[in-house]
């Protein structure tokens, strides 16, 4: 039997291994370039973390507008206008109402609000507030919605003494 060969076919395929062969070279060469770029990259290059560290954004703008500072909180309860409706209002001796509103099924807000003297509660079903004074006394106060309480110095067991409101915490 006598067979004969078509020797295009092969060299043919020959042609196509070689540029499948430059091309991976190619892409080998790319990658590892590619790798010692990243590998490059300083620590204070790359993007800042997502972490959320809960610090009030503006907080420095409501220092300046209010007169009293927030730090931290979890975004539910944010300072408010106090003609809008349904806010949490604080009474201060001399400096009036700081308000807040209340978003969400819960928040809490870390503040520092001398002179503390008395809050209205808005629709939220329970506030909570923490207050300290100078002398290192604590008053807590559980409340209901929509309710009126004496706080601070105006809590006839303060002995008169000033307190700062330090956290307020809320649930709908």
């Amino acid at each position: 039997m006598n067979v004969t060969m078509n020797r295009s076919v092969p060299r043919a395929a020959l042609g196509m291994l070689a540029a499948g062969a430059v091309a991976v070279g190619a892409l080998f060469a790319f990658s590892a370039n590619a790798d010692a770029t990243q590998t490059g990259i300083a620590a204070d290059e790359l993007p800042p973390s997502a972490v959320e560290d809960f610090n009030y954004p503006g907080a420095d703008r409501v220092l300046a507008e209010y007169g009293f500072e927030v730090k931290r909180g979890d975004g539910h309860i944010v300072v408010a206008d106090c003609a809008t409706e349904d806010v949490l209002r604080i009474s201060t001796y001399g400096d009036g109402y700081k308000c807040f509103r209340t978003t969400g099924d819960s928040g809490w807000l870390t503040v520092a609000i001398a002179r503390a003297n008395g809050v209205r509660t808005n629709s939220a079903t329970s506030t909570h507030l923490e207050l300290t004074s100078e002398a290192g006394d604590e008053q807590v106060y559980d409340l209901g919605a929509n309710d009126w309480e004496a706080i601070g110095s105006s809590d006839s067991e303060s002995g008169g003494a000033d307190f700062t409101l330090l956290e307020i915490r809320v649930t709908r």
